[in-house]
């Protein structure tokens, strides 16, 4: 993997593609990144990865098209005009060579770049081609053997509530201590058991087994340990004893950052600054941090499961807010107005179990849905956890915003309960932030609007689910 940000993007777990040859291209792709040559193009890219990959030529390979961008799936070829401008990676990413100046000089050179498919010119007609049934020649399988995320993950619900109560200030650490919260909060979660065991629990606090005292204070516990060839052995150790959580974190990133006794830099290859992306830096923990020769497969196949690198993101401005309630079409202000396109809700009552309680937010994201064709199940949860529950249930669970998605709101964001949180109809998506409808903010069963700007539309404190 190369030193090369991913822009946001991240890796899905293998087990999550319709067909593994989706993950070895986007891997693969992944792998070529910062590669520079003044005149590399897009079709010698596909065209390399392709002959490296089923030793073929792209070009010649049977396949189908998709002329919307709802069909494309991660690895499918993307053309403007019958030229590739790159393969798609899913989440409105895609792999792609791009001109740029060199930093050594100022002349231009192409290099292959993560990109955004929303930050392409407007009214661009894209197409994507697909290609199935290809052979892995023994370099792509090799290719596919170590693939970062390979691991399944099962949903826990307790490890999601275990993520809401580390994760704001693993992040705040994290971007200001040049570290990955993304990988701090795998880690913990993993060493932890998702704050299970013992040595996490009251009163240890020790969340990432780190052995010796803290402040005079350490706990003697046994503990397993890989020889290096995956045969564990059993010792006894005296392990770090901390006052709460926060302390734990604190002294991780301290330990990440200041090293071990004689060797300060004992960690760097795991900086933000050195790694450039949260896969390279949880490769390099293994055989430092820990002797587990599967532990950064299972730190990446942790991130990916639970979408962690969320946590890697800035954190929303302070005094984010969302516009004043809107209770009419004709308070909404026009540029989000003219962007939407689904009918008005018809007022019917279409949640015919009774799930939720007439007027809720639950209630009437419910009835929106069903309204336009889709459905969510009668017991998604509070409104602030239907993310979660989303992703347990087999939704597509996302922090893209997107039109005709729900959007829902972690406790006390926005205005929410700060027990239950919210959940709202997206009815329109532009480049400034979203428009959503929602139920149980005037009372009763009245409708009203609001516009949710980008830095908290497109954080960590909402997502968005699709309904089925």
């Amino acid at each position: 993997m190369a030193e090369s940000d991913l822009n946001g993007y991240e890796l899905p777990l293998l087990s999550s593609f319709g067909n593994e040859n989706q993950g070895l291209l986007v891997y693969e792709g992944l792998r070529k990144l910062g590669e520079k040559e003044e005149t590399y193009t897009n079709e010698q890219l596909l065209s390399e990865m392709y002959l490296q990959l089923f030793d073929q030529e792209f070009t010649a390979m049977e396949s189908q098209s998709i002329d919307h961008l709802e069909g494309l799936q991660p690895g499918d070829t993307l053309l403007v005009k019958n030229k590739p401008i790159g393969m798609y990676l899913g989440e409105d990413h895609y792999l792609t060579v791009k001109k740029e100046k060199s930093k050594e000089n100022d002349e231009t050179e192409n290099s292959v770049k993560v990109a955004l498919l929303s930050e392409r010119k407007s009214g661009e007609t894209i197409i994507g081609k697909r290609t199935d049934n290809f052979t892995k020649t023994t370099y792509g399988k090799e290719i596919l053997s170590t693939y970062p995320s390979n691991i399944k993950i099962d949903i826990s619900e307790n490890t999601q509530q275990f993520i809401d109560q580390i994760g704001k200030d693993a992040q705040k650490l994290g971007l200001k201590y040049d570290v990955f919260a993304s990988v701090m909060i795998a880690q913990a979660i993993l060493e932890s058991g998702s704050g299970s065991s013992g040595l996490s629990s009251a009163p240890n606090y020790n969340l990432f087994g780190v052995k010796g005292s803290y402040e005079g204070q350490s706990v003697n516990l046994a503990t397993q340990e890989d020889n290096g060839s995956g045969e564990l052995y059993t010792i006894s150790a005296a392990f770090r004893k901390y006052p709460s959580y926060a302390e734990s974190l604190g002294d991780y990133v301290t330990l990440i950052r200041e090293g071990i006794s004689g060797n300060s830099e004992y960690y760097q290859e795991a900086w933000r600054s050195e790694a450039k992306n949260y896969l390279r830096a949880a490769q390099s923990l293994t055989g430092k941090y820990a002797t587990d020769t599967l532990y950064h497969h299972k730190i990446s196949s942790i991130i990916s499961a639970y979408h962690l690198t969320k946590y890697d993101e800035k954190l929303p401005a302070e005094g984010a807010a969302t516009s004043v309630v809107l209770q009419s079409k004709d308070s909404i202000p026009e540029a989000y107005r003219k962007k939407m396109t689904f009918p008005d809700y018809d007022g019917k009552n279409y949640n015919l179990s009774g799930s939720y309680p007439v007027g809720q937010c639950t209630w009437y994201a419910y009835n929106r849905v069903a309204q336009l064709g889709g459905h969510v199940d009668d017991y998604m949860g509070n409104g602030g956890e239907w993310g979660m529950k989303g992703r347990s249930l087999g939704y597509e669970v996302t922090q893209t915003p997107k039109a005709g998605y729900l959007i829902s709101f972690s406790p006390g964001t926005a205005g929410s309960d700060a027990r239950y949180g919210h959940v709202a109809f997206v009815e329109a998506v532009t480049d400034q932030g979203i428009l959503i409808s929602e139920g149980n903010v005037v009372g009763g069963t009245v409708i009203s609007y609001r516009v949710i700007p980008n830095d908290l539309a497109k954080s960590q404190l909402v997502s968005y689910i699709r309904p089925q």
